[in-house]
């Protein structure tokens, strides 16, 4: 007995899925916009704290010195020295 497939729902199908692949990729649009503006944020951020410590280094030094030393990366996210 061969198996009877029902075509009656496929259109409709067909357009449920053509509209939701719209809505993700709009919302991953929106998603990634929001990425964007977050680490943009922080990037501004860390600048400024790099830029608000008392050390004479250069910015370049002070952002690599808080990525090897971390007492140096919780002095300028304190504004203490340790």
């Amino acid at each position: 007995m061969p198996l009877e497939v029902s075509y009656s729902n496929r259109p409709f199908a067909a357009a449920r899925k053509s509209l939701y692949i719209k809505w993700l990729q709009r919302e991953t649009c929106q998603l990634k916009t929001a990425v964007r503006e977050n680490f943009a944020w922080l990037n501004r951020f860390t600048l400024s704290l790099l830029k608000q410590h008392p050390g004479k280094d250069s910015i370049v030094m002070k952002r690599r010195g808080c990525g090897w030393n971390e007492n140096f990366m919780l002095e300028v996210l304190t504004g203490a020295t340790l």
